[in-house]
C-alpha cells in the first residue's frame, strides 16, 4: 500500500509463494548478508615510483609494489603501478563477490588519491587513442592472480618510509624519491571505514570530484577548478563554500592589484588546497583506532585521477 510517496505496508498477492520467497530470504539472509571475509586485490596506480610494501595492521590493508619484471615507468613522474589488498566480505555468488571487490578497491583508491602525496587512481574504462602510427586500445592488463586470497600476501623486502603527518602535509611536487606514506595513514583508514552512511556519502562524493580536478586539469583549468569548488561544497553545509568563494572574489575584486582571473587562481591556494581536503575530512575521521570489518562490502563513488603532479600542482599550473 503506498500513501503519497510513502510505502505504508507490504501485502501479499493470490500468486504469492511462500516457500519461495522464505528460500529467497534465506539466500539474502545467507549469501548476500552474511559471508567471509578474504583479501581482495587489484592494480592502482600513484604519481610517484612504489619501491616498497606497507601494511596497515588494523585496517588490514596492504600496498605492495609491483613485480620486480613488471614494465616500468621510464620517468619518476607517471602512473607507477602497484597492488593494493584489503579486506573484503565474499560471496558464493562470484558475480557479487567481483563486484564488491571492484568497489572496495575504486573506493580505497579514491581515499589514497586524498592521504598520499602524490595520488593514487584507479584505471578507468578502455579507449582507443593513436600511438605513432598505430591506432591502439589504452588499457592497462596484467596478470593479477588470484584476485582473492585467503591472507595478505608477504611485504617486500622494502618498507615505505613514514613521516609524522605535520612533515608529510608539506610534501609538495615529486622530489624523486618515491612514495612515502603519513604514519597516521592506517587510522585514517580505519575512520574511514566508520565513517556513518551519511558521513560516508559526504566523503565518497568529496573524493570523486577531488580526483576528477585532477584528472580534468589536463583538459581544462575553469574545469579543473570547479570540480575542486564541488568536492569542498560536498564536506560542508549547503552553499557554505559558495559563499566563501563569492565573498572572496568581492574582496579581491576592491583591489586594483589583483586581476579576476587571479582572484579566480588564488582561490584553491588560499582557500582550498589540497591539505584542506586532509584538514576537512578529519572532521569526519575522528573515531579513535578500531578495527573495521563491517565496511569489508565497500562504498560507493566512481571515479579516477590523473596526477602527475600533486594535487597541490594545481596552484602551480594555474599561476605559470
Amino acid at each position: 500500500m503506498v500513501l503519497g510517496p510513502k510505502l505504508i505496508s507490504i501485502e501479499p498477492g493470490q500468486a504469492f509463494d511462500r516457500t519461495q520467497w522464505e528460500r529467497i530470504s534465506d539466500e539474502i539472509e545467507n549469501s548476500v548478508l552474511k559471508g567471509p571475509i578474504r583479501v581482495g586485490r587489484e592494480y592502482s596506480f600513484s604519481g610517484r615510483r612504489v619501491t616498497g610494501s606497507w601494511r596497515g595492521k588494523v585496517s588490514g590493508v596492504q600496498i605492495l609494489p609491483s613485480p620486480g619484471d613488471f614494465p616500468r615507468v621510464p620517468t619518476d613522474s607517471g602512473d607507477h603501478p602497484f597492488i593494493l589488498e584489503f579486506p573484503l566480505m565474499i560471496s558464493n555468488l562470484y558475480p557479487l563477490t567481483n563486484h564488491r571487490r571492484l568497489r572496495k578497491h575504486r573506493d580505497l583508491t579514491l581515499l589514497l588519491n586524498i592521504l598520499l602525496a602524490g595520488g593514487a587512481k584507479s584505471m578507468g574504462r578502455p579507449t582507443h587513442c593513436w600511438a605513432g602510427t598505430e591506432w591502439v586500445q589504452q588499457w592497462f592488463s596484467p596478470t593479477l592472480d588470484p584476485f582473492i586470497t585467503d591472507a595478505l600476501s608477504a611485504p617486500a623486502a622494502t618498507q615505505l618510509k613514514e613521516l609524522e603527518p605535520e612533515e608529510y602535509d608539506k610534501m609538495l611536487g615529486d622530489d624523486g624519491m618515491g612514495l612515502r606514506v603519513p604514519s597516521d595513514l592506517d587510522q585514517s583508514i580505519c575512520s574511514y571505514e566508520a565513517l556513518s552512511d551519511s558521513h560516508r556519502e559526504k566523503f565518497d562524493r568529496a573524493a570523486f570530484w577531488f580526483s576528477t580536478s585532477s584528472r580534468m586539469r589536463a583538459i581544462s583549468i575553469s574545469a579543473a577548478f570547479a570540480a575542486l569548488v564541488s568536492a569542498i561544497e560536498s564536506l560542508t553545509a549547503k552553499r557554505e563554500c559558495s559563499s566563501i568563494y563569492l565573498s572572496h572574489l568581492w574582496r579581491t575584486d576592491r583591489s586594483s592589484s589583483t586581476r579576476p582571473n587571479e582572484a579566480v587562481q588564488e582561490f584553491p591556494s588560499n582557500v582550498c588546497p589540497w591539505r584542506f581536503a586532509r584538514e576537512r575530512s578529519r572532521q569526519y575521521v575522528q573515531p579513535p583506532l578500531i578495527p573495521c570489518p563491517r565496511r569489508a562490502l565497500g562504498g560507493v563513488g566512481p571515479g579516477d585521477s590523473n596526477h602527475g603532479m600533486d594535487t597541490a600542482g594545481f596552484q602551480r599550473m594555474a599561476t605559470v
